[in-house]
């Protein structure tokens, strides 16, 4: 599968609601306030095409460090999940939200109405506050990232996948032009409505940071020629440091898909010099022993591609996976391009 046709089904499946997840859970009190509070954080969005939501309710943003964002009524600032109903108005009564697949119906809402093309926020900050201006769940996101769910009243759930990211920044759905669909980074949260602050799919595009000058300057998926220290022909990569100073990679992740960013981290003291090269193997192994480093999966020809992420969220390298050629690597040209070398040449420079 191509990686345009991949990134259009990822943005699909962002919304989608997925597979049946059964699991019993005790309902809250409903809340008049709360109710007022839905009503108040309501914004007519009449602009929003429908057809992005398919006509649900929907997660449309988080924000896992809140900070100067916005205050609960305690002037506390926390974790922040923001809804949106895309249909006609609903009761949540049969609502729950929970950052824990097994147990999807961790936070029940109470019978709080949601307007149809409305908003309404839910701080997500482990007090499971009750009777007050806004709802609070019995949990809070993990600012390392992690996923959460929004279950239906038919026990179906909407699944998303919530990156690492600094403070005051939100991670929401897009509504509008090519992108409407996917779920971005925003520069700044909109806590009670539409957000139309700058965005894109990489950190980096809208926040300030030093990023580690960290290339992936070559890999293979089909390796039947070089071995590692256990003698095992495995799938590998090969970073490339090509700043002035030794970068400490510690922390770090890398993943093979772009929803899940998070999916295997670079083990403590993993250190790559200026100017030098470091091999990983990806054989499922998760090992770090010796100098020798196995992630905790496999390449495949139906990955996204391969993706680094810093331990402040942004993105350090993204490349789309290739078709693999046995006993062929995949890598960096000098002119900045990726070719196929049918001649690999691990921790050296590409010919």
């Amino acid at each position: 599968m191509n990686s345009i046709l991949k990134k259009a089904m990822a943005s699909i499946m962002a919304i989608a609601i997925t597979a049946s997840l059964l699991c019993s859970c005790s309902s809250d009190d409903s809340s008049s306030k709360a109710q007022s509070q839905a009503d108040s954080d309501s914004s007519g969005a009449s602009d929003v095409a429908t057809d992005v939501t398919g006509g649900k309710v929907v997660i449309a943003e988080v924000m896992p460090r809140n900070k100067d964002t916005i205050d609960d009524e305690d002037g506390e600032s926390g974790d922040y999940i923001l809804l949106y109903n895309g249909g006609s108005a609903v009761s949540l009564s049969g609502y729950y939200l929970s950052d824990d697949k097994d147990t999807p119906k961790m936070w029940q809402f109470p019978d709080v109405t949601i307007e149809q093309e409305s908003y309404l926020l839910v701080f997500a900050d482990s007090t499971n506050k009750q009777g007050g201006e806004y709802l609070h769940t019995n949990f809070s996101i993990g600012a390392d990232g992690e996923k959460i769910f929004l279950t239906y009243p038919d026990s179906t759930t909407q699944e998303l996948y919530v990156p690492a990211m600094p403070q005051d920044v939100a991670y929401g759905l897009v509504f509008d032009g090519d992108e409407a669909g996917s779920y971005h980074y925003f520069k700044s949260g909109s806590p009670k409505g539409k957000n139309t602050s700058e965005h894109s799919e990489n950190l980096s595009d809208i926040v300030e940071a030093e990023v580690a000058n960290v290339v992936l300057s070559e890999f293979m998926t089909q390796n039947k020629t070089f071995t590692d220290n256990y003698g095992e022909s495995s799938d590998w990569i090969e970073l490339y440091n090509a700043s002035d100073k030794e970068i400490d990679l510690s922390g770090y992740t890398i993943t093979d898909s772009y929803s899940n960013p998070n999916k295997w981290t670079v083990p403590q003291n993993v250190k790559i010099g200026a100017g030098e090269y470091l091999i990983i193997w990806f054989d499922g192994l998760d090992e770090y022993k010796d100098g020798n480093i196995h992630g905790s999966f496999k390449l495949s020809d139906d990955d996204d591609g391969i993706m680094m992420t810093d331990t402040q969220g942004f993105t350090v390298f993204k490349v789309d996976m290739m078709p693999a050629q046995e006993n062929a690597s995949y890598g960096l040209k000098d002119d900045g391009e990726y070719a196929y070398f049918t001649l690999p040449t691990p921790n050296e420079k590409n010919q």
